[in-house]
C-alpha cells in the first residue's frame, strides 16, 4: 500500500509540475526552414499585408523579416522600413554582404506561432531565433545573433 502511494504522489508531483512548464512553452513559436522564403526575398518580392524590418546597420542588415500586418512586434531591436520608396533589393543584398563565412549563405525560413499559424517569413544566415506570443497578436521575435553571446539576441 505504501508503494502505490508514492507511485500517486510522484505521478501527481510530475503532472503539477509538467502544467507550468506547458502552460510556458504553450507561448513559443519557431522558424521552420522554406525554399519559397528564399526565392521570395532573393528575388525581391514584397509581399501585401505585412511590413517589413532590419536588424543591424542599414548597409548591412544581419537580418530581415516580413510580418504579417495583423501581428505587432514588440521589440526596438528591429527596425521598420518602408520598401514602397527604397525596395527589398537592397536590404537582401545587404544581407548577403554581411556573411562572412564562404560556407555560409542566407535562407529564408516562415516564422510560426505556437500553434504552427504562419506570423511572417525570417532572412538571415542564422538559423535559430526565439519566437514568443505577447499578447493580443503581440510577438517578440529575437534578431539574429551576431554571435557576441548565448541565444538568438545579439542585439540590432
Amino acid at each position: 500500500m505504501n508503494s502505490k502511494r508514492i507511485i500517486y504522489f510522484l505521478t501527481l508531483s510530475i503532472i503539477l509540475a509538467a502544467s507550468p512548464l506547458g502552460a510556458f512553452l504553450s507561448s513559443y513559436g519557431s522558424l521552420s526552414p522554406s525554399r519559397e522564403a528564399t526565392k521570395m526575398f532573393e528575388s525581391y518580392q514584397v509581399l501585401e499585408g505585412y511590413r517589413y524590418y532590419i536588424s543591424g546597420p542599414v548597409e548591412k542588415p544581419r537580418g530581415i523579416i516580413g510580418v504579417k500586418n495583423e501581428y505587432n512586434i514588440q521589440s526596438n531591436l528591429w527596425q521598420e522600413v518602408n520598401l514602397e520608396q527604397e525596395g527589398l533589393e537592397r536590404y537582401v543584398r545587404g544581407v548577403r554582404n554581411n556573411v562572412t563565412e564562404m560556407s555560409k549563405f542566407p535562407y529564408g525560413m516562415e516564422i510560426l506561432g505556437p500553434d504552427g499559424a504562419l506570423i511572417g517569413y525570417w532572412y538571415s544566415e542564422k538559423a535559430s531565433t526565439v519566437v514568443k506570443m505577447t499578447g493580443d497578436n503581440g510577438v517578440e521575435i529575437y534578431p539574429p545573433s551576431t554571435g557576441s553571446g548565448p541565444g538568438g539576441g545579439g542585439g540590432g
